[in-house]
Parts: structure tokens; sequence; C-alpha cells
């Protein structure tokens, strides 16, 4: 690689934490709604024995909505899907704990800063912390 491009390139995993994550954003957008869509969980603790990975489609607030059916203290964010809107601006927002994070351009100048910050500061003993 580095004799292709004149330096080298270094890869590593990125996890990210989605519930942290997106306390960061409602915090540091404030005020910002936030409407998720679509998540994936897993780690559903479904009976002593059994666990499920689910995907929850919703109009309302799925995390919510698995939250009083389920508890929620051990699972995993895997994905979620939703709108971010402020200042009667939207857009279209997707994240996964594997790091990937899209989002359309008029809200890039707001979220780049955060997604440093959660680099940086990005664990339960973060400022942002749950």
């Amino acid at each position: 690689m580095y004799d292709l491009i004149g330096f080298g390139v270094f890869v590593s995993p990125l996890k990210l934490d989605l519930k942290l994550l997106l306390s960061m954003i409602k915090k540091s957008l404030k005020p910002v709604s936030v409407r998720l869509k679509k998540i994936k969980v897993s780690g559903v603790q479904i009976s002593e024995k059994t666990s499920a990975t689910i995907d929850l489609t919703s109009i309302g607030n799925p995390i919510s909505d698995l939250d009083s059916s389920f508890d929620l203290s051990k699972t995993t964010l895997e994905r979620m899907k939703g709108t971010l809107i402020r200042g009667g601006i939207s857009t279209e927002i997707e994240l996964s704990k594997n790091g990937s994070f899209m989002y359309s351009d008029n809200f890039h100048e707001e979220l780049l800063p955060i997604i440093k910050d959660y680099k940086i500061f990005g664990t339960p003993q973060a400022p942002y912390s749950k």
C-alpha cells in the first residue's frame, strides 16, 4: 500500500456505542428532535436460556416500545435509522455499531465535531455519559 500511494495506512476495527453517540448528538445539537424509525438490538433476553436479536420498525419510539417488554440493560444497539430535525432542517441518519454513520450534507458542520468528540471522549466516563 505504501508503494502505491506514498504513505502508510492504518486500519483498525471501530465499535460505536450507539446509545452514547445518540446521547452526545442530542446534547450537542439542542434543540434537536430525533425520530428513530428502525433499530436492531442484540442480546435481548427472552428466557434464562434464550436471547434474541430483534429488528424493529416503528412510527413511534422503537427503543421505548422494546424497553416496555424487555430488560434492555444488557442489550447492544446494533443499528439505528431515523431522522434528525433541527431548526426546520432535517436529515436522515443511519448508524451502526461497526462504525458506519451516514447523514446528508446539510448537517455535516454540526455532526462532524460530535464524531471527533466521540473518538476522544467515547467512553462511559465521558462528559456525555448516559
